[in-house]
């Protein structure tokens, strides 16, 4: 196969990796180790390895095969793991085949029919899905922006309480923010349920991280809850599930119990995880296999109107229509997408989003100041560089506040919680938002149903965040989306990121960038080598 990762893109240790597993060894095999290394710092669970590679690799000590204590594996199809990602992988194919197959309690089928009936007339894909997951202990669902994921999950809990009162329910999130808006769509959603007062007051109420649900502890990577110590919940549902990586997600199938519903919701078009694993894309494209009769497609948007720009260009990127998607930025019909190319980028962006975010800083009051948040925001690709995220807070802040001295906190400043902190209830992905208090300036978070303040010195990692990256605006959604997009030789424009992007926006997108960026984007489709697709089709 072709090299991932050129001499000069290596990291220290990678080399000191090769080094400690391949000194000795030809420097073919070392460099198979130095690239295994590279390929799992961009996501990949293993290296697919070139057919002269194999029997070399197997002479290397370093190596064994699947089942093997070598710190390396080379599996029957060449591929090459370092030992801890083949052991999460064989583990995940195993739990998910398991759970799968698991034999639960389920309702009357009449009682099930008549109930799923009348809570999804005229939306038989909804009901469809429903069934699945009262059915069956593992349901995989998976649907874009505005398909009803929400809607079915509300549906689905509600006709399950209405067969039994006492079923332990959990929510969970790959993040704060996720959890927070599965929290608060869940809650809308079950609200327009023709339910009995009886069943809605037993609806769950509350979402947290998948971390908490697991049973974080600090330093260490094992949970509370595992194989041997599995949640105490009948039911267990878990959005944005494109977020998950590998080994999150067999931590995750290891502490369910065979006898728990087990429900996974997300995009399977969305970014993947940041770390090693696409797990739910891998499951979703696996075909004929033991997850077959698990996975539920949902197709149908209802957020998207039929003539808006937006839902065909989401429809337009996944199908790699480059031509269409340009075709629709350009076109006058379709003014709730547009595509601004100049070779002065912040130029003409600059003043524009400045007269976005103003408004925020006019807000004294903390929900409005949050509320507009939610309206409008700046997406973009990198963190460093010319269009990078440092550099574009550092640009829009200095023009809102018009001056070069900018005040470590001030009123209005937009911040971005950085990691978990479980004491505070503040989470990674959080934002907040700084402002007058009774007490002096303190960053006000929507917390639940109101709204927590604290003193700035007392926030966990943050950062300003009038921009965000499009991998942390994952699990958001937004009125108003600027996407910035870098130079069309940037690695990290892919489709996946452009649909990610795009699908942030509720009603309206605008594109700052090159159309020679952006066929980039459309024409490159993530590629993260895996061998799950493999046992699960095996299995």
């Amino acid at each position: 196969m072709a090299d991932l990762a050129s001499q000069e893109e290596f990291e220290p240790l990678d080399r000191q990796l090769a080094d400690l597993l391949a000194g000795g060894e030809p420097e073919d095999v070392r460099r198979q180790v130095l690239q295994l290394s590279a390929a799992v710092r961009e996501g990949h669970v293993c290296l697919p390895l070139s057919s002269p590679m194999l029997e070399s690799m197997r002479q290397c000590p370093a190596v064994g095969g699947p089942g093997e204590d070598k710190p390396l594996i080379l599996d029957t199809a060449g591929r090459l793991y370092f030992h801890r990602y083949w052991h999460y992988e064989s583990r995940l194919a195993h739990r998910l085949q398991e759970q799968a197959e698991s034999k639960i309690e389920v309702p009357p089928p009449d009682l099930l029919q008549r109930t799923l009936s009348s809570l999804f007339p005229g939306a038989p894909a909804q009901r469809r899905a429903a069934q699945t997951a009262a059915n069956r202990a593992l349901c995989l669902i998976s649907g874009g922006p505005g398909t009803g994921k929400t809607t079915t999950v509300a549906g689905l809990l509600a006709a399950l309480l209405t067969w039994r009162q006492d079923l332990q329910i959990e929510l969970a999130a790959p993040t704060g923010k996720a959890a927070a808006r599965m929290q608060q769509a869940l809650a809308q959603a079950g609200s327009r349920l023709p339910i009995s007062r009886q069943v809605r007051e037993l609806m769950p109420a509350s979402a947290q991280t998948l971390h908490r649900l697991l049973g974080y502890r600090a330093n260490s990577v094992n949970f509370r809850h595992h194989r041997d110590n599995p949640l105490a919940a009948d039911v267990v549902v878990v959005d944005e599930a494109s977020m998950i990586d590998l080994a999150l997600m067999t931590k995750l199938l290891e502490a369910v119990s065979p006898e728990t519903r087990l429900i996974l919701l997300g995009d399977k078009d969305q970014l993947a995880s940041v770390e090693a694993g696409a797990v739910l894309g891998e499951i979703c494209a696996a075909g004929e296999s033991v997850l077959t009769e698990n996975i539920v497609f949902l197709d149908r948007s209802y957020r998207f109107d039929a003539a808006a720009g937006l839902g065909k260009m989401a429809q337009a990127i996944n199908a790699g229509q480059t031509e269409e998607v340009l075709a629709l930025l350009r076109d006058p019909s379709t003014p709730d997408i547009t595509l601004y190319e100049t070779g002065s980028l912040r130029d003409l962006a600059l003043p524009e989003l400045q007269r976005q975010l103003q408004p925020w800083r006019q807000c004294c009051d903390p929900a409005e100041g949050l509320a507009a948040f939610e309206r409008f925001q700046v997406l973009c690709v990198h963190r460093q560089g010319r269009f990078g995220l440092t550099g574009l807070n550092r640009s829009l802040e200095r023009g809102l506040i018009n001056s070069t001295r900018i005040p470590d906190w001030y009123p209005g400043r937009p911040v971005m919680i950085l990691e978990n902190h479980y004491r505070a209830g503040l989470y990674n992905g959080d934002i907040g938002i700084a402002g007058m208090g009774r007490r002096g300036l303190r960053v006000f978070f929507p917390q639940d149903s109101a709204i927590g303040h604290f003193l700035p010195a007392r926030l966990p990692a943050h950062q300003t965040a009038y921009a965000m990256t499009v991998h942390k605006a994952q699990g958001s959604e937004f009125d108003e989306i600027v996407l910035i997009l870098p130079p069309p030789d940037s690695p990290l424009l892919t489709r996946e990121l452009l649909y990610t992007a795009v699908t942030r926006a509720r009603h309206r997108v605008t594109v700052l960038g090159s159309a020679q960026a952006l066929a980039k984007a459309v024409s490159c489709p993530t590629k993260r080598f895996s061998g799950l697709r493999d046992q699960l089709r095996k299995s």
